[in-house]
């Protein structure tokens, strides 16, 4: 970044966009060269991302093609020059984040040497007193939480080893803490395929499950009650599923005993608030 646009040293970048293989790529990929990384949801609306630009103090913004109109409309609120790199095509030719990923004559960032307090990322809370409000995360709280993902009597992924590769589902958005940590930053340390969706869709997750064999389960209890009631979901779709997670809110017992029996095979149930 430095390299290619002149950016001062430790920026804060943007990421708006629904799940997406690049998605980690984005995020992993600045924090390696000394940036904080800030997430913005996709669901916001124009205004809503003017708001977290600004009080972020963004000095780039990776945002997903189908999401650009709101971005020019985010940038019209505050009127802020800023830095747009887009996941895709971009209608008022900015540049393009597949054609960086694919020029082989950019050089690699140099990986930057940390102070374990600086900040890392910074997401946002749901904003349910008053605006949302940055949370700020720092490399040393990263790497502890990483911790507790990768000791053996609390994790329900093991680390890819051999022929073993735990396989899961990035539904959950990755830009909120429980999809960010939970899913994709210790999923990827641990060597696990992750097989991101950018929204739900009913038919196209039952798939998921059942073509790609998917063996641990995030979920919240909406999505948990859907597994276990819904006809589209058979025995089958679940028969390598070994773990599953709930959190965001208190579990039904009623919802995870009915996940347990169309299973038909011990699951290891973990539940979260």
């Amino acid at each position: 970044m430095q390299k290619i646009w002149g950016m001062e040293s430790h920026p804060t970048i943007a990421i708006l966009s629904p799940n997406c293989p690049e998605y980690p790529m984005v995020y992993f990929g600045s924090i390696a060269v000394g940036a904080t990384v800030t997430t913005i949801n996709a669901a916001y609306t124009p205004a809503e991302i003017a708001n977290h630009l600004l009080d972020s103090e963004a000095d780039m913004l990776v945002v997903d093609s189908i999401l650009e109109p709101a971005v020019d409309a985010a940038l019209q609120i505050i009127q802020k020059n800023m830095l747009v790199v887009v996941n895709g095509a971009s209608k008022k030719g900015r540049p393009n984040l597949q054609d960086i990923i694919k020029d082989t004559n950019i050089p690699f960032g140099k990986e930057t040497e940390f102070n374990p307090d600086c900040i890392a990322t910074l997401p946002y809370s749901s904003g349910t007193t008053g605006k949302p409000k940055g949370v700020s995360i720092s490399q040393s709280a990263i790497n502890g939480t990483m911790g507790i993902y990768h000791f053996p009597e609390a994790r329900s992924i093991e680390k890819a080893e051999g022929d073993h590769q735990d396989i899961i589902m990035g539904l959950l958005p990755f830009f909120h803490i429980y999809g960010m940590m939970t899913i994709m930053a210790s999923g990827l340390t641990l060597g696990t395929k992750i097989v991101t969706l950018p929204r739900f869709d009913p038919r196209t997750y039952a798939s998921m499950l059942r073509e790609k064999k998917m063996t641990m389960l995030h979920t919240v209890p909406p999505l948990l009650q859907f597994i276990a009631s819904s006809p589209a979901v058979t025995r089958k779709d679940l028969s390598h599923v070994h773990s599953v997670m709930c959190g965001a809110a208190a579990v039904p017992p009623v919802s995870a005993m009915a996940l347990k029996e169309k299973a038909g095979h011990p699951i290891f149930f973990q539940e979260g608030e």
